[in-house]
């Protein structure tokens, strides 16, 4: 393997991965959920 391969590949490997890792963790974060949590009612009054 060339010396430049040597010196540029892990660079980009691992700026590759990171941004992988902070792109799929920034997603996952601030995706809507699944069900809306505003049509449950947070307080119930005593109609237990």
């Amino acid at each position: 393997m060339p010396t430049f391969l040597k010196m540029v590949l892990p660079p980009l490997v691992g700026g590759l991965l990171a941004f992988l890792v902070v792109f799929t963790l920034t997603w996952s974060q601030t995706r809507a959920p699944d069900t809306n949590p505003a049509d449950k009612p947070v307080l119930t009054y005593g109609d237990n």
